[in-house]
């Protein structure tokens, strides 16, 4: 971009900021481009970021709202009293350009920009630099991402080969490999600093800063989970969990309860009648009592909140993916809006991500 763009880009960012309404927490960002549109990168960042400026006039709407309970499959429960519609709030979004990290429910930012599905050729992977506190763009040979919770590490699969993961330092810029035989599900821990890796026979946990890396080999009896394997850490980071699945004849697979591990040593610890598969990078509340999960009907978007010592569903809402935050609310995205709820499933404020955001794979944490 050149330098008179850049001037152009900051003058009329500044205007914006001093109108009434308008928040200074501007973010940056870039729409997917195809390997055909990569010689005319410059072109397209400049009416991208003009494009974006322009629509910080557009409104997004906030809600501050206390709804009826649900119950486990998200209706109103049968003796509950209907709340009066929430009042409407009408702010104005910040444009989705080159300048801070873009903020959402729960004083958390947008961390990392990815692919929506299975688009063909290469896709634009944005992450927040740890150095800069700016979005920068991976190189284009990387298929998709996942930065760590602190922004220092990234999981990186290789357009080249995408059977291959590996670990990104996003301050030196050097790519660790990880094991060959990750079978599709790698989840960072709360800090950031351990990789916790799903294996065919166990699941191993890769150390971030030094590579090193410890399997656990999981008895088959308890790697019984069908369609539903894939491992998740509990709150604090020293315990990981498998769904337990069976399947009876052609019916589809049923999860019965979830296997606990002790992630150092990979011992059995116990079995837990949770009958979903864990959500999200942080499914139990910090506390432990709670947790996020998917039921084993196939193709929902239905997210419980379920007792962890008894199973029982404590309430629900529908999310495309959803995680606790550290003071027990959670947050939720569905399509193009992010909610925050509280430890019951009651939304207590929703924002509508503008269009180049909403058909992205995003990843929070604090900026």
């Amino acid at each position: 971009m050149s330098r008179s763009v850049d001037d152009l880009l900051r003058t009329t960012l500044r205007d914006l900021a001093v109108e009434p309404h308008i928040p200074a927490d501007l973010a940056a960002g870039a729409l997917a481009r195809g390997r055909r549109l990569h010689r005319r990168r410059r072109v397209t960042t400049v009416a991208a970021a003009l494009m974006f400026i322009a629509a910080a006039m557009v409104p997004y709407a906030i809600f501050q709202r206390t709804a009826a309970p649900t119950d486990p499959v998200g209706g109103a429960a049968a003796n509950s009293v209907h709340a009066p519609a929430p009042e409407l709030i009408r702010l104005t979004a910040p444009a989705w350009s080159r300048v801070r990290p873009y903020p959402v429910p729960g004083d958390l930012r947008v961390i990392g920009v990815g692919p929506r599905g299975s688009r063909p050729g290469p896709v634009e992977n944005l992450v927040l630099d740890p150095a800069t506190g700016r979005y920068r763009s991976l190189p284009a040979s990387v298929l998709a991402s996942s930065p760590s919770p602190d922004r220092r590490y990234a999981v990186v699969t290789d357009l080249d080969v995408p059977t291959q993961w590996g670990i990104r330092d996003l301050l030196s810029g050097h790519t660790r490999s990880l094991p060959s035989e990750v079978s599709g599900n790698a989840t960072w821990s709360a800090t950031g600093n351990r990789l916790l890796l799903t294996r065919a026979t166990g699941f191993t946990i890769v150390d971030a800063a030094t590579g090193r890396t410890v399997h656990h080999e999981v008895d088959r009896a308890q790697q019984m989970c069908d369609d539903f394997c894939g491992y998740a850490w509990l709150s604090g980071d020293t315990e990981v969990a498998l769904p337990q699945a069976y399947r009876f004849n052609d019916h589809p697979a049923r999860i019965t309860g979830l296997a606990i591990f002790d992630a150092r040593t990979g011992e059995l610890l116990r079995n837990d009648p949770v009958a979903g598969a864990p959500v999200g990078r942080r499914s139990w509340s910090p506390d432990g009592r709670l947790v996020l999960i998917r039921p084993d009907t196939p193709g929902t978007d239905q997210v419980l909140i379920a007792e962890a010592a008894t199973g029982q569903a404590a309430g629900g809402f529908r999310a495309s993916s959803a995680d606790f935050l550290d003071d027990g609310s959670i947050l939720g995205v569905l399509g193009s809006e992010v909610t925050r709820y509280d430890a019951g499933g009651h939304p207590i404020e929703t924002m509508v991500l503008p269009e180049a955001l909403a058909e992205r794979i995003l990843t929070f944490g604090r900026g």
